[in-house]
This record gives C-alpha cells, sequence and structure tokens, in this order.
C-alpha cells in the first residue's frame, strides 16, 4: 500500500515537472511559438479605418458636400444612469435578456451639450464618433452632388467621381485579454486612413441656389409636373447651374433623379436649328429666300402638320422667328433622311455628350432605311427623336461660340475645352445668330427681350407623346426656352424646360412660360460680378 502512494507522489512529481518545462517552453522558447501565434490569431481582431472622403466644393470655393463629425451610441444592456439622457434625445432604451447583445441606439447626435458627456459614465453604453456626408446645400443641386447610401455613393459626382473623392482605408490591430480588455497589439504595422481628394467643379452654387427658387415657384405656379434649367459657358463648355426641381434631400441619402440628362424628350422647335444649319451650310437655300406655309397646315402620308397661327409665303427667316412648323417640315422633305441624319449627328444628337456623369440616356438615330416621308417631315420640327438637355445645350452652344462642339465640363482646371468636332463654318454659326436675335427681338421669345442686351434664343413647344392612345395629347406640353448672350461673344447660355405645365394652351408655349424664366436668370447674371469683368 505505501510503494503505491510513493508511485503516485512519484508519478504527480515528473508529469508536474513536464507540464512546467512544457509550459516553460511554449510561452518562452521558440518552439511553442506557432502556438503562441495561434493564440494570438484567435484573440487578435483587424479595424477597418475609415478615410475622410474629400470635399466638392464649387467654383467659388464653397463646400457643397463634406463630412462631419457625428455620434454614434450602442447599447450594451439595460442603461441606468443614463436613461434621462437618452430619453432627452428621444431614444428609449430597451430590456435585454441576452447580456451580450448590443445595437444601435443612434446614429448622429451633434457634439451640441455637455449632457452627452454623462452617457460616457455608463459602461452599458458604447460610443463611437464616425464622420458622416454632409450637404449644407440640401435639396439644391442635388441631382448633379449626388448623395452617399450606407457603404457606397448614389447618383451624381459622387458616384463618377468616387475614386478620386473616397481615400484609402487604414487598418488597425488590436486584441483582448482574459478580461476583456482591449490592448494594441505592436507587433503588426498600424496603417492609417489617407483622405480622399478635393474636387473643384465648374458650378457656381449662387447661381444653383437663385435659379433653384425661380423654377420651383415656376413648377407650383403652373401646376407642372418638374423642370430643370441648364446654364453654360459656350466657349469652353463649362456647366455653370443644372438645376431640377423637384428634388430629394441627399442628406437622407435619397439620389434625385437628373432629369436634364436622364429623362429623354422630344425638343418641338428648338430643334429647327438641325435643318435650317443644314440648309444654309449646303446652299440649299437663304433666309431670305421664300416658302409658302398656305393656310397654315400640310398632310403628308395622311399626318397633318399644323402651324399655331397662318403665316401664308413667308421667309426662311421669319420662319425661324415665327416658329413655324409648315416650313421646317417643307425643309426636311426637300433635304432629305440623309442630310437631317448627319447634321443630327454632327450637332451630337443620338450620342453621348461626353458627361463624366452617370446614366446620360441617348437614344441612336433611327436606320434611314426607316426613315418614311412622314417621320422626315416630323423629324424637321423636332418630333420623332429623344433629347436629353445637355445634348440641347452643347448643340446651340455651338452656334454660339462659332460652330464647335465641345463636352460638358464639370471639373474646373486649367485643362483646354473637350473639343468635339466643328458643326458649321463660322460664317454659318453668324447666320444662325443673327436669325435667332430676331426671334427675341421680334418673334416667338420677345419675353426673353431685355434692353441694351443682345439676346439669341429659340422657344420650343411639344405634346408629349401616349403610347396608350397610339397618338400626341394636347394637354401635355414641354415649354422650353433655349438662348445666349451677348451676341458678338456669348458668355452664358440657358436652357430652360418646364414639363406639363397646366393651363389654357394659348399660355402654355415656350415663349409664354421658359423665356420669362430665361430673362429672370439672365437679368441675375448680368448683375453679377462675372459678367462685369467681360
Amino acid at each position: 500500500m505505501v510503494w503505491r502512494i510513493k508511485f503516485i507522489k512519484i508519478f504527480l512529481l515528473i508529469f508536474s515537472i513536464m507540464v512546467t518545462v512544457n509550459l516553460f517552453a511554449l510561452q518562452l522558447t521558440s518552439l511553442g511559438k506557432p502556438y503562441r501565434e495561434r493564440g494570438v490569431k484567435q484573440s487578435l481582431k483587424q479595424k477597418t479605418l475609415l478615410p475622410e472622403r474629400g470635399e466638392i466644393l464649387d467654383r467659388k470655393l464653397h463646400p457643397v458636400a463634406t463630412s462631419i463629425p457625428v455620434l454614434r451610441i450602442y447599447q450594451t444592456g439595460n442603461p441606468v444612469k443614463s436613461r434621462k439622457i437618452l430619453l432627452k434625445y428621444g431614444i428609449h432604451p430597451k430590456k435585454f435578456k441576452n447580456r451580450k447583445t448590443y445595437f444601435l441606439l443612434i446614429g448622429e447626435i451633434p457634439f451640441i451639450s455637455s449632457p452627452l458627456s454623462q452617457l460616457m459614465k455608463d459602461r452599458q453604453l458604447y460610443q463611437e464618433i464616425v464622420l458622416k456626408r454632409f450637404y449644407p446645400y440640401h435639396n439644391i443641386g442635388s441631382g448633379i452632388i449626388g448623395t452617399m447610401g450606407k457603404d457606397r455613393a448614389l447618383g451624381g459626382l459622387e458616384y463618377s467621381m468616387d475614386f478620386w473623392l473616397k481615400g484609402k482605408e487604414g487598418v488597425d490591430y488590436y486584441y483582448r485579454d482574459a478580461k476583456g480588455n482591449v490592448l494594441k497589439f505592436p507587433q503588426l504595422d498600424f496603417r492609417p486612413p489617407k483622405k480622399g481628394k478635393n474636387l473643384i467643379i465648374t458650378l457656381d452654387f449662387d447661381l444653383e441656389d437663385y435659379i433653384y427658387q425661380l423654377l420651383k415657384k415656376t413648377v407650383k405656379e403652373k401646376k407642372a409636373k418638374g423642370g430643370f434649367v441648364i446654364v453654360t459657358n459656350p466657349q469652353t463648355g463649362e456647366v455653370l447651374a443644372l438645376v431640377n426641381y423637384p428634388t430629394h434631400e441627399p442628406n437622407d441619402a435619397k439620389p434625385t433623379k437628373n432629369k436634364a440628362i436622364e429623362d429623354p424628350y422630344e425638343p418641338g422647335s428648338t430643334f429647327k436649328i438641325v435643318p435650317y444649319t443644314y440648309a444654309f451650310m449646303n446652299g440649299i437655300i437663304s433666309p431670305n429666300d421664300s416658302v409658302e406655309t398656305g393656310e397654315g397646315y400640310i398632310v403628308v402620308e395622311g399626318k397633318t402638320i399644323r402651324d399655331v397661327h397662318p403665316l401664308g409665303k413667308i421667309s426662311f427667316r421669319d420662319a425661324i422667328i415665327y416658329s413655324s412648323n409648315v416650313a421646317a417640315s417643307k425643309l426636311g422633305l426637300l433635304i432629305g433622311p440623309k442630310g437631317l441624319y448627319t447634321m443630327a449627328q454632327n450637332y451630337g444628337i443620338g450620342a453621348p455628350t461626353g458627361s463624366i456623369l452617370q446614366g446620360e440616356s441617348f437614344t441612336r438615330l433611327k436606320k434611314l432605311s426607316e426613315w418614311k416621308k412622314s417621320y422626315t417631315a416630323n423629324f424637321a420640327m423636332g418630333y420623332g427623336i429623344l433629347v436629353n438637355g445637355l445634348q440641347m445645350a452643347m448643340a446651340y452652344g455651338a452656334i454660339a461660340n462659332g460652330g464647335i462642339l465641345y463636352a460638358p465640363r464639370f471639373i474646373l482646371n486649367h485643362h483646354e475645352p473637350v473639343f468635339i468636332r466643328r458643326v458649321m463654318p463660322p460664317e454659318v454659326a453668324d447666320t444662325m445668330k443673327n436669325i435667332l436675335e430676331d426671334v427675341v427681338e421680334k418673334g416667338t421669345g420677345r419675353r426673353a427681350h431685355i434692353p441694351g442686351i443682345a439676346i439669341c434664343g429659340k422657344t420650343g413647344t411639344s405634346k408629349v407623346y401616349d403610347p396608350s392612345r397610339g397618338r400626341y395629347d394636347s394637354r401635355r406640353i414641354i415649354s422650353s426656352f433655349i438662348g445666349f448672350f451677348p451676341k458678338n461673344k456669348p458668355q452664358y447660355l440657358i436652357y430652360v424646360v418646364i414639363f406639363e405645365p397646366q393651363g389654357p394652351p394659348y399660355t402654355l408655349y415656350g415663349g409664354q412660360i421658359a423665356a420669362p424664366l430665361f430673362r429672370e436668370i439672365a437679368e441675375f447674371l448680368i448683375k453679377g460680378d462675372t459678367y462685369a469683368a467681360l
């Protein structure tokens, strides 16, 4: 019996010595290195450090998209000490059955009051400071700036320039000891996040704000579905303002549809520059040649094309000034499908504008083999062809600057304008400008006139096609006006489009609704420092 006890004691002693030696080897010698590393990995945590996103600044260096610190509060148990403070902020603490559960109580508390510091004393609450995207102009410019969702950019420049703005993520390492304490892990490299780059854009948000208020007022007064305004510098292709209404609040992570580039529509009479430019370029007609418009209508393959008022025999110059559909359709038939197709392409219709913004709509021109006489006649007066607002602004910019089509520019830099092609010789551009000036002086665009300023422009009025009825709805109108000034060296081009305004038919034309809005915007620009310096 005694020897058994001695044997057990010797065995336990030897076992203890072996365990001690093994523990020593595992903890302090190279033999235990793989096990030590495995243990560290099991408790090691990697934390991604999100970078600060670059700011978006307008051309006057006003921040239009920035990042601000906000506080997130997480509950890990039933908070007792801070219950009253939480209730003050409208936060209702929850009761837990599982004490290990945690969830986000509130995601955005600005640092505005000292009581928040009391929350830190409650161990059942966890706080984290994060950066949240903030848009100080709110709805204004939201269609072009875009917004940020939970973990990605949504639309606008936030999306298309995400690679520039987002920066580079960092990484940090830590582990928890047996008591749950968080400890740094110095053996692994800490990599700090790299802030994104700032972006300076061509837009002027003082102008954007002013136009937004005017557009909002017009849309509401006319009970329209919406509208947009584009302002460019036709000498460079820079977009100075791009305003949509209605819009969403980007601070609520709701993207706004940019109707100016995403929604195609039939432009109506503003498109008549296509047949007239081709005809003047190729010597088919001259401005003073006459055209018979008769009683104000013609029938082409059983389809009637009408003028607002009978004009009889008039010159082609007056046909533009008073916006004769009959004259434009007759000219289109004289030119033929191939000429109209080529001229529309030269103006950039049927192709992307080269904009950096995502989601631009463009509709390919119909194959020449599919053109009928009735389609040719309609095409010449702006029907049967879908465009977006940016395409039309760039097309008229080519007339304004002497014949060159530029790509639209949204990023402000010192690079040269992005040349696409020469659309027409300078002398043809001058001819078009002379006629478009008369449109404003004595034609359908008289309400855009400003005394002492030479303005060139064109009205547009088109009906909306109703596919369910298979015809155009005369109650649904798209009213537009596009113009530029000063005539000799235009620095501003303004395009106004109002979708489906309500009222008596004679009040819905482009010259009645869109032209006055153009004039108000032009007057604002003329009073500005930029115009005075020209």
